[in-house]
């Protein structure tokens, strides 16, 4: 699922242009004045505290659990999708308001955004210990292997390179400031960044946390990998609301789409659209990736800021939390299908691994609602308590859900 964090949007907070970074750190290391160091904590290594054993005592297929959070909470709801089943409440010991999942679910990671701590846990023990990082991490992001946890400061820049598995960390850099965006390579041996503090995409060699290379553009405020992993879409801060077709491996631009304000940039599962939701117009428009041209513009509800899709890129679900629905689009005919009714304001969800059920946290009513995404209107609910805000998929599959 590709459903990011908020990004910064108050411009008070964007440092001075005489900031910005280029050109590339010499062979020998990264000097000071490029603002891109190798961090050197005191600490070099994960302090592990064990924490007690959760509530959770079910026998856990993680491949098929839908872990769900709740707004100031440290338990998360563990739910066995396939019987839309409440399994039982994990204490991860903090308030995961960053949460991801690795090695098929098997393993979760999760941040407070405040603590320098992250919270590991393993569905299958129910177990749950916490690392110590030099950073505060505010964003994590997973490696396409699975195997390796980017933990990011985005205001500060510092960035922890973490082993998913052990939770020792295995790298500390020095990033730009503000911090909007960072995916992996492929390979998961380069990292790309961008910054209200940096022109384009700069991209660092995880081997050494040195920069490596640049690609030249704006400021860059959103960036997704593609479904295929070999490309990627990024938004700039140019004034023209340009989105950039990139290539990974060559760092070229193989296109660029303009005129379609959005938040962010969502791909579909599939890879054949992009999907972009305007908050601030209320709107959404479906872009075909083949020849990066715009659909038409289609009515949403104000404050859309996540697109998802679901049942082999035919339908595109978009939640909006002051309208309190979901609204639906068919995406092979770019128009809209209505709107599904909801019982109070939705938070992030999920797609199922097959595609054709979508679930929708409601903080309000504290369930999740169940949507068949084939049929496209709402079968079931699922009480969880409390105030849930964002449901993850243990082991899903692409990008946009």
């Amino acid at each position: 699922m590709r459903a990011g964090p908020s990004k910064p949007t108050d411009d008070t907070r964007r440092p001075s242009r005489r900031h910005v970074l280029t050109g590339l750190a010499a062979a020998t290391g990264v000097t000071a004045a490029a603002g891109y160091n190798l961090l050197r904590p005191s600490r070099t290594d994960a302090a592990v505290t064990p924490l007690s054993d959760a509530s959770v005592t079910p026998q856990i297929d993680s491949r098929r659990t839908l872990i769900v959070t709740a707004r100031d909470s440290t338990s998360v709801a563990l739910i066995a999708f396939d019987e839309n089943r409440l399994l039982g409440h994990l204490d991860l010991g903090l308030a995961p308001r960053e949460l991801r999942v690795s090695d098929g679910g098997v393993l979760i990671a999760a941040a407070d955004r405040h603590s320098h701590q992250l919270a590991f846990a393993e569905l299958a023990t129910q177990k749950v210990r916490h690392v110590d990082l030099p950073n505060r991490p505010t964003r994590l992001v997973v490696s396409p292997d699975g195997a390796t946890l980017a933990a990011i400061d985005e205001d500060s820049g510092e960035i922890a390179l973490i082993d998913f598995r052990s939770g020792r960390i295995t790298l500390c850099f020095q990033g730009p400031a503000h911090i909007r965006a960072v995916i992996f390579s492929p390979d998961a041996a380069l990292l790309f960044v961008g910054a209200d503090t940096a022109q384009g995409v700069v991209i660092f060699d995880l081997a050494s946390g040195r920069l490596a290379a640049t690609i030249d553009s704006p400021p860059v405020v959103d960036l997704v990998r593609s479904p295929n992993g070999r490309e990627a879409f990024a938004i700039t801060a140019d004034g023209e609301h340009s989105i950039l077709h990139l290539d990974l491996k060559s760092r070229a631009i193989l296109g660029r789409m303009t005129g379609r304000p959005a938040a962010a940039v969502f791909t579909t599962g599939f890879g054949r659209y992009l999907l972009l939701p305007d908050p601030d117009a209320g709107t959404m428009t479906i872009a075909s990736v083949q020849s990066l041209q715009p659909g038409p513009l289609l009515a949403a509800g104000a404050g859309v800021s996540t697109a998802y899709s679901a049942w082999f890129d035919t339908v595109a679900l978009v939640p909006s939390a002051p309208a309190h629905k979901v609204f639906v689009y068919d995406l092979e005919a770019g128009r809209s299908d209505g709107a599904i009714a909801l019982a109070g304001r939705p938070g992030l969800g999920s797609t199922s691994p097959e595609g054709d059920k979508f679930y929708l946290p409601v903080e309000d009513s504290g369930e999740v609602v169940v949507i068949d995404t084939r049929d496209r209107r709402q079968v079931s609910t699922i009480s969880v308590g409390g105030a849930p805000v964002r449901a993850v998929l243990a082991a899903g599959y692409g990008i946009c859900h």
